[in-house]
């Protein structure tokens, strides 16, 4: 079986490499955490003298609109729920962009090759979009999904934003930093861990019950092949948890993706934070290595390209997967390639007949078949010097009939006969 990791980077820009203009959420929240929560403890020592060395010291790390409630005349006691309100409203503020702007709005220009070329049978997603699915999922079977962080959906917070908060099932928070003798003990700031809200929000962790189906398997002796794909995750100790029991459950090999050897770095540092320096060697150059570190393809374009018009025909053929407006986009948009003779976009001859067959199985292939045949013959005449026509073999658009019969439709084989 082959599972699948995948957090999808949005957007990167070039002057956002440095995070110039971007903040790591998750590492920023933590940092405002730890230190309120030495601050906390601080104040809970009733010494007066104690928290006002605290309060120096934190004034220098915190942003400033916190000093408006660490006085200790106002005292800290509401300072959690204000921080967690703010977090839930930030929140709040990223699924309103995902949902409305990169689910329904955003343009997806290119893919990955190496993702393309997975089937997996599982996802573990790490993201809060569908990108994979809208992607990638035109020539895959029945995919098993889990968002382990929860996914964007639709809520009216121009309503009301915190009316809205309880509904918002997106996970948003940090690591464990306390020590082991600690945790367990001072629990104040709980609610900021990612751990608690994956149990407070009930996320996805179906990832559990395949990490027993491949157990089962083992137990029962079936030998099978499983696979676990790392694409776009930094390896960061704020999801080790979850990372340490994929990677080291018995009878799964790892490969993990990287961009550049400036990213490998990173992720091997931090591979090291999660499993531990000796693993890691372990894992990767051991006697039975079940890690294995490998460079991205580059990325290509998806408009234009084999992949867009490919994944269009697949999406078509499917059609009953989709909601009617969806299959009167995809209609509309080969009535308009068709109407602009796009050539790139219907690439060669070979992918012509392809669709063209298909609207034959589903009764449009009268309505477009002279449009197609001209398109066809003007990218004939682009991909060939030669005069003489090209040759398919019809048997390649051969399907299997409701009566279990193979053929291929007759009028597409006289329009492969170009």
């Amino acid at each position: 079986m082959r599972y699948f990791i995948f957090q999808k980077v949005v957007k990167w820009c070039e002057h956002l490499k440095n995070k110039e203009n971007w903040i790591d959420f998750e590492s920023e929240i933590s940092q405002v955490i730890q230190n309120v929560d030495e601050l906390y403890h601080a104040y809970m020592e009733k010494d007066g003298d104690f928290y006002e060395a605290n309060l120096k010291r934190c004034k220098e790390k915190l942003p400033g609109s916190f000093l408006n409630y660490l006085s200790r005349e106002h005292g800290i006691g509401n300072l959690i729920s204000i921080m967690m309100k703010d977090l839930n409203r930030l929140i709040g503020a990223l699924e309103i962009y995902i949902f409305d702007y990169i689910d329904n709005w955003g343009r997806i220009e290119y893919y990955n090759p190496d993702i393309d070329a997975i089937h997996p049978d599982a996802i573990l997603s790490f993201n809060y979009s569908d990108t994979w699915k809208r992607v990638y999922e035109y020539n895959r079977g029945n995919v098993k999904y889990s968002f382990i962080h929860g996914k964007a959906q639709s809520i009216p917070y121009t309503f009301n934003m915190d009316k809205c908060i309880d509904k918002n099932q997106m996970v948003l928070g940090i690591d464990e930093y306390l020590p082991e003798d600690r945790r367990n003990k001072e629990v104040e700031f709980i609610a900021f861990k990612k751990y608690y809200q994956r149990i407070y929000k009930k996320t996805g962790n179906e990832y559990k019950s395949w990490l027993a189906e491949i157990d089962k398997q083992r137990k029962d002796g079936r030998k099978q092949e499983n696979k676990l794909y790392i694409f776009g995750h930094s390896l960061d100790v704020t999801d080790g948890d979850i990372l340490k029991e994929l990677i080291e459950h018995d009878g799964i090999g790892t490969i993990i993706f990287y961009k550049d050897r400036t990213r490998l770095g990173q992720q091997i540092a931090n591979l090291v934070k999660v499993l531990g320096s000796e693993k890691v060697i372990q894992y990767v150059y051991g006697n039975n290595p079940i890690i294995e570190f490998r460079q991205q393809k580059s990325r290509g374009k998806i408009y234009g390209s084999t992949f867009e018009i490919v994944s269009d025909m697949v999406k078509f053929d499917h059609f009953y997967k989709y909601k009617g407006g969806d299959l009167e986009d995809m209609i509309s948009k080969f009535e308009r390639k068709i109407e602009e003779k796009d050539l790139d976009y219907f690439c060669s001859q070979e992918i012509v007949i392809s669709l063209y067959d298909s609207f034959q199985r589903h009764g449009l292939g009268k309505r477009y078949a002279k449009q197609l045949l001209e398109i066809a013959d003007s990218l004939g005449d682009r991909e060939s010097i030669a005069k003489e026509p090209i040759q398919f073999k019809h048997e390649n658009w051969e399907y299997q009939d409701y009566d279990n019969s193979w053929g291929c439709d007759r009028l597409t084989k006289n329009l492969s006969k170009l």
